[in-house]
């Protein structure tokens, strides 16, 4: 080969490595990853902040909200709690006036109705952040009203979600009192057994709590079983009342009212027993 076809091949072979190079840079462009892209890692950032922002701004309302509907719902439960203190001036002030207290009633009974139905669909809403004292607030007004049904729900709630064996016990045995109007003897006992289990979910109770807590349970269970018909069963119960009313202090006020409901249980025993 001579010098002149040296030459041109060697120019041939450089504009092909040029061509190759050329070529090469341009694909490494578009396979270099976007954070080394000046344009792109700055948009790409600035939708990243956006995006923060607005997940940040979303939360900070929806915190907003809650708070809001906490605040609304303890309004509601204040004002529902005032009808029992109205109702009882009303009684005071048109004492014999009967068809003024019929109106003013049912005045009453309405509003805590309406009161009671937004309370209950907030709480729906927020259903986590709210007491389990709040769900028996709102569970009560609701049976006041008739909305025996709904109460079941809140009742059951505050059960579940009540921190002390009282608050607990308190709820099952609502429960158990409105098994109890329908004469559903079964369900009553059932939520009147989880009553009496109580302690194995607080079993750090003090021994005085747990003896006046049951002593009181088992008033109820007595008389639960009288309004069903259960004499036997209501006799049971009293007798364990009365061996759990003796472990407590004698002059308490709480002792002294839990003795008089186990003497008139007796006696309302005893007048049965009589009339057979």
């Amino acid at each position: 080969m001579d010098n002149k076809s040296d030459k041109n091949y060697e120019d041939q072979l450089r504009s092909i490595k040029e061509d190759v190079d050329a070529l090469q840079s341009h694909l490494l462009s578009k396979k270099t990853p976007f954070y080394r892209q000046a344009t792109t890692l700055v948009a790409f950032l600035a939708l990243l902040f956006s995006f923060g922002t607005t997940v940040v701004s979303y939360y900070r309302v929806a915190e907003q909200d809650r708070r809001a509907s906490l605040i609304e719902l303890r309004g509601l439960i204040q004002d529902i709690g005032s009808f029992p203190k109205q109702d009882a001036d009303n009684n005071l002030k048109f004492k014999g006036n009967q068809t003024v207290l019929t109106a003013l009633s049912a005045n009453l009974n309405s509003q805590n109705m309406v009161l009671a139905k937004e309370a209950a669909a907030i709480i729906r809403n927020v259903p986590n952040r709210v007491l389990a004292i709040e769900y028996s607030a709102v569970g009560t007004a609701l049976s006041k009203s008739g909305l025996i049904k709904e109460a079941f729900f809140f009742h059951e709630e505050a059960a579940k979600r009540a921190d002390n064996p009282i608050a607990a016990t308190g709820a099952y045995r609502t429960l158990a009192g409105f098994a109890v109007a329908e004469k559903d003897g079964e369900t009553a006992r059932k939520y009147m057994k989880k009553a009496r289990e109580i302690f194995e979910r607080f079993p750090l109770a003090t021994q005085y709590v747990k003896d006046q807590t049951n002593t009181e349970t088992e008033i109820q269970s007595a008389r639960m079983e009288l309004d069903l018909g259960e004499y036997d069963r209501a006799k049971e119960h009293i007798e364990k009342a009365i061996e759990l009313h003796k472990r407590l202090q004698p002059a308490w006020p709480l002792t002294l009212q839990s003795k008089a409901q186990i003497e008139q249980i007796k006696l309302n025993l005893s007048l049965i027993e009589q009339s057979k």
